[in-house]
């Protein structure tokens, strides 16, 4: 019972980096028309993001592990002005948007983009939060890290660089070769 609980807890409160580092596969391909309902007003839609790389983090208000990675979320996002990527806050929280929205106040939390609707933990197959979904500019997923995550870390810093030049590579046109005349 005790090992049980131990691998639980180590299990939910690791960050789990499905791709190696040193290749990135694409796993899942998204529906380019999924819409998002942004809290403060809005819809956008998969296609929207294209150009950037997008984080869609799964959290929620009442989960301890999403609460401690804020601090460092926060900066993170701050900083993500000059950046090739989008940081899509999706809560899980059910109720109504002004709890939220108060809570987003009370935590200074209002400078994220923020989605609520539980149902699209389901539609990208999220098991636990906090987690995150990194999308590239083709709709399609390139990693995923489950746990919470310290935002601000060289690892994490040098990972997100590698995936915007990632990115940034696949937004380039191929070259061809000239036919021989």
């Amino acid at each position: 019972m005790l090992r049980t609980l131990f691998l639980v807890l180590l299990l939910t409160n690791t960050p789990q980096m499905i791709c190696a580092e040193s290749e990135i596969n694409p796993t899942v391909q998204y529906d380019e028309d999924l819409g998002f309902n942004h809290l403060g007003g809005g819809l956008s839609h998969l296609e929207d993001f294209k150009g950037k790389l997008l984080l869609v983090h799964f959290w929620a208000t009442w989960c301890g592990s999403c609460i401690q990675e804020m601090p460092s979320l926060r900066e993170f996002n701050a900083s993500l002005k000059e950046k090739k990527i989008h940081l899509l806050m999706v809560s899980t929280d059910f109720g109504s948007g002004s709890t939220l929205k108060k809570f987003l106040h009370d935590k200074d939390m209002e400078a994220f983009d923020v989605v609520q609707d539980p149902q699209l933990a389901q539609y990208f197959n999220v098991r636990g939060i906090p987690t995150t979904i990194i999308i590239n500019s083709k709709g399609q997923e390139i990693d995923r890290l489950v746990g919470p995550v310290n935002w601000q870390s060289d690892d994490m810093k040098e990972k997100l660089e590698k995936l915007v030049a990632y990115n940034e590579a696949l937004k380039t046109p191929e070259k061809k070769d000239k036919p021989d005349a």
